[in-house]
């Protein structure tokens, strides 16, 4: 058990300290959430999660996130899944100074506020192993839909009116999330995987020309991006086969590193590096699993 405890510990500390290397930037199509990775060993198994989340670096960005989702095995070794998710996000550029921005003029601050809300809809593989069923390997697959609305205010330097500009555009995904959690007890739970996300953008509205999109690397062209989001997930029961806290996160990468409509953009531009988040888990009705041996 002792052991058990101390892998859960040192996996958690490796993955924590990736995420010392994450940067944002002006304009986020795509931000990583908390991911579906539920804990099931048979027929009936059941979890539904409640999470808060974040991704705030520094003093110039700030996050808030909620997320509700839910897994039902409907047989010994398929479930289904579920999800809705708000999140919030501000950024706040100081002197920030645009190349070619709106009437070539630079400004003193800008700041952006995110909207994004989305909804998941999945089915999944999951084969515990053991007579106890402390590993399971899963494989889950899904597709998302959602909306980003963007509001950006702004102050033209040497002046002192508020501008404010609105954007909006849509998200599809589809996304495979393998993963592999552990389950030594009652107590303690680890989910490690990772999700890879196609997903495509579209309908780009704005208040902006389209001249000034382009030299603002804000396109309202459709397109379509590969994430890879590594992932973990621990749980802690508060009491066993009912209710438990947990907390983990994930980091977005990219399989590209420049963007595919643009010779000079980075397309890690487009996206939030990572995601923390905590928050409730409850199970309804746990089934037992009796020993086989």
């Amino acid at each position: 058990m002792v052991a058990n405890i101390k892998t859960v510990f040192y996996i958690t500390i490796i993955f924590a300290i990736s995420l010392q290397s994450c940067s944002t930037s002006e304009y986020m199509l795509y931000a990583p959430s908390a991911h579906t990775a539920p804990f099931l060993k048979s027929k009936g198994d059941n979890q539904i999660s409640a999470s808060v989340s974040t991704n705030k670096e520094g003093e110039t960005y700030k996050s808030i996130g909620t997320r509700v989702q839910g897994a039902y095995a409907i047989t010994n070794n398929i479930a289904l899944t579920g999800a809705i998710n708000y999140q919030f996000e501000k950024d706040f550029l100081a002197g920030y100074d645009f190349s070619m921005a709106q009437n070539n003029e630079s400004r003193d601050w800008s700041t952006l506020r995110y909207k994004r809300k989305d909804a998941e809809l999945g089915i999944g593989y999951y084969k515990p192993f053991g007579s106890k069923h402390q590993l399971s390997f899963n494989v889950f697959t899904g597709v998302g839909f959602g909306q980003v609305n963007v509001k950006e205010s702004f102050v033209y330097r040497g002046r002192n009116d508020i501008q404010i500009l609105r954007h909006s555009h849509n998200q599809y995904k589809w996304y495979l999330h393998p993963s592999l959690a552990v389950m030594p007890g009652k107590v303690f739970r680890l989910s490690v995987g990772s999700r890879f996300t196609l997903a495509h953008f579209n309908a780009f509205k704005s208040e902006l020309t389209s001249t000034d999109l382009t030299n603002r690397d804000w396109y309202a062209s459709p397109r379509s991006i590969v994430f890879v989001e590594p992932s973990l997930n621990l749980q802690v029961a508060i009491i066993p086969d009912m209710l438990s806290v947990h907390f983990g996160g994930s980091v977005c990468g990219r399989f590209t590193t420049k963007d595919p409509y643009s010779e000079n953009a980075d397309i890690r531009d487009y996206s939030r590096r990572f995601i923390l988040f905590t928050g409730l888990t409850f199970e309804i009705g746990k089934r037992k699993i009796q020993n086989t041996n």
